[in-house]
Formats: structure tokens, sequence, C-alpha cells
């Protein structure tokens, strides 16, 4: 898609600020408040690429740490902070489970930058690749492993009644999404930002995992969905 953008194929998509910032831009630093990580992302890739960024959404679709409420409250575990007590304390029950489709072990805003942000490291042994669903599932069972590495916008933190451990640190890096589109062609059509902004200030955290529960829960098309709450929302008719 980005490269599509860059090359002229597409005129806009949207995008996560922290993916424009990591990824595209290959920085390595992490800007935890939203308004400066979009102001910075933004600056950058417009002088860099001619790429224009849109005001984000206020969503945050970043990693979390989920558990189920009983093991949460079972194990005194509730910011990530209190996984390094967990780790000392009882090693055994401090499991995580993630995605074996995801690059979270190894990524830069992954488990090994949040293990020296926290100070604590898991046992090899406890660290568990799964499917993307197994992720969600795993935790809220309890059996295979009692805390999983999630998406924050994901539907199926709704479904099966997730608590997410509060990051105490503000390690994980803000994606908020925003509309990308070449200077050039917003300058042809500025009109776009004034259309595109009223919607993209809707767009919250809890809005997204209701329509992700829709599309991933529900099995509603993707599509359809949209349509319907641009409808609601009164957007389109």
């Amino acid at each position: 898609m980005r490269q599509a953008l860059e090359d002229g194929e597409i005129d806009l998509y949207w995008e996560y600020t922290a993916t424009g910032w990591l990824v595209f831009l290959s920085e390595t630093s992490f800007i935890s408040d939203p308004q400066k990580q979009y102001e910075a992302v933004a600056k950058q890739d417009l002088e860099e690429n001619g790429i224009r960024w849109i005001e984000p959404a206020p969503a945050n679709d970043t990693y979390a740490i989920a558990a189920s409420e009983e093991t949460s409250n079972a194990l005194g575990v509730e910011s990530v902070s209190e996984l390094g007590r967990l780790i000392e304390e009882r090693p055994e029950e401090a499991t995580l489970c993630f995605n074996n489709d995801d690059d979270f072990r190894t990524r830069f805003d992954g488990l090994p930058s949040m293990e020296r942000a926290y100070g604590f490291q898991f046992p090899e042994d406890n660290l568990i690749e799964v499917s993307t669903e197994a992720a969600y599932e795993a935790p809220q069972e309890g059996e295979l492993c009692n805390f999983g590495v999630v998406f924050t916008t994901s539907g199926f933190i709704r479904e099966l009644e997730l608590k997410l451990l509060e990051d105490d640190e503000e390690f994980f890096a803000v994606y908020n999404p925003s509309l990308t589109i070449r200077q050039e062609t917003l300058e042809q059509y500025p009109q776009v930002r004034e259309l595109f902004a009223p919607i993209s200030k809707e767009l919250d955290t809890e809005t997204l995992r209701k329509l992700n529960y829709a599309v991933e829960v529900e099995g509603k098309s993707a599509d359809k969905v949209a349509a319907k709450w641009l409808r609601e929302n009164g957007f389109t008719e």
C-alpha cells in the first residue's frame, strides 16, 4: 500500500503513525505522546517523500498484554511492571502467548525492547507461539498460557472479555490511524481533508473494537460494517 502511494498507483490510504515513524522513516526512537508522534512523522514524511498525513483518529491500535479477569486477580497482576514481580516469585505462572505470524518476539517495538524497558525477562520456555485467534483464546482459558500479546482494537477482546494490563511505563508505541495522501493530490483536491476530518474524529479505540467485533467475531462483511457505521453517524445517506 505504501509503495503504491509513493508510486502514484493509489491516491490515499489509512496508515498508523508509529508505522510511518518506525518502519517507513526507519526511526529508532519512541514517541509516547500521540500529538508529538503525529507531528514528527507528518513533518518528516512530507519533507522526505511528499506524503501528507491528515490529522489522526484518537484510536490507538497498539500492542497490549492481556489476561482473563480471573487470572489477573488470582496472580495480582494488573500492570506490565507487575509481571516482573511474578517472574521473580512464581516464574512458572509467567507464561506468554503471542501470534506466530507476527514478529513481536524480535521487532524493535516488541518483546526485547519491552523487557529492557521494564527490567525483566521471560523464561525462554514461557514464550509460546500460537495462531492469531489462540493468542486471545489461550489467556482467556488460562491453560496454555496466562497472558497473551494482543492488539488493542481487536474484536476478540470484547468477545472474550479480556483485561488489558496497564502499560505503566508507557512503552508501547502509539499507532493512531491517519489518512495519508500525496501532497500533489491534496493540493488538487483540498476538500479531502474536510471530508475525512469528522470521520477520523469519531474513530476511537472502542469504536474500532466494536467494528472489528462485527467482522472478526460475527463474520460480517467489512465493507457492509463500514458502510453501516458511516450511515448511522451521518456521513452518508
